[in-house]
């Protein structure tokens, strides 16, 4: 009797180690989707440096989920990134572009543009 009351808890358990098993599997895709974001900032940063479009070289790119985007809730469709690609680094601080991002989780595509400050703002 007790065998059959193990048997039966261990197959309850099986489909909710397989969610927890897709959940971390989506959590990956999503990381893996942000750095091909940064990867893709960084190619398209050196080549508006290379064109004169702002002063290079690009060090690097680094992006973070904007305010209300939730990385880890694994119901929402997709979230807004701040990107930045670096152009300068010291000790202390540092310089560069920075880049808006929307990314769709569902369809594991993303789109960004240079963010500019508008001159009205007189900066």
């Amino acid at each position: 009797m007790a065998w059959r009351l193990a048997i039966v808890m261990l197959l309850g358990a099986l489909p909710i180690s397989g969610c927890a098993s897709r959940a971390a599997d989506d959590r990956r895709d999503r990381a893996r989707l942000v750095k091909r974001l940064e990867a893709a900032v960084t190619a398209t940063a050196r080549r508006q440096a290379a064109a004169g479009q702002f002063k290079g070289p690009v060090l690097r790119t680094r992006c973070g989920p904007r305010v209300g985007t939730k990385p880890n809730d694994l119901t929402s469709p997709g979230g807004r990134y701040r990107c930045f690609a670096v152009t300068y680094q010291s000790k202390l601080s540092y310089t560069g572009q920075e880049y808006l991002a929307t990314v769709d989780w569902r369809r594991g595509t993303f789109s960004f543009y240079r963010y500019r400050i508008p001159l009205f703002y007189g900066v």
